[in-house]
């Protein structure tokens, strides 16, 4: 019985949490467009990227988990870290060791 107990309990957890991912992001812009301080490069975020977010800050997960970004509701400015030495081998060349990890700031629109 208590096993039974545990499972509804389960099921409800990830019923009321997936209708809140569900209900957050249907208020959300379409995207969100970041640019890298110091440099022209900006990218982009979606709203099914978004894995958190409070009163002052939105948390989104990028590139299979490697990369989390950070941006601040009020100012807009951000902060991307990007964890690249988790991989097995550099992402511009298979045959050399990892990246270590990237980190940027810059402000969101």
């Amino acid at each position: 019985m208590a096993s039974a107990a545990r499972f509804v309990r389960s099921v409800m957890t990830a019923a009321i949490l997936s209708y809140s991912a569900l209900t957050a992001h249907a208020n959300k812009p379409a995207e969100v467009i970041c640019y890298v301080d110091g440099t022209d490069d900006l990218f982009k975020v979606y709203p099914r990227q978004l894995v958190f977010e409070s009163d002052r800050f939105a948390i989104y997960q990028l590139i299979d988990g490697l990369t989390l970004l950070v941006i601040n509701k009020q100012t807009r400015r951000f902060n991307r870290l990007s964890n690249l030495n988790l991989l097995p081998e550099s992402t511009l060349d298979p045959e050399m060791p990892p990246e270590p990890y990237q980190y940027f700031t810059g402000q969101c629109q």
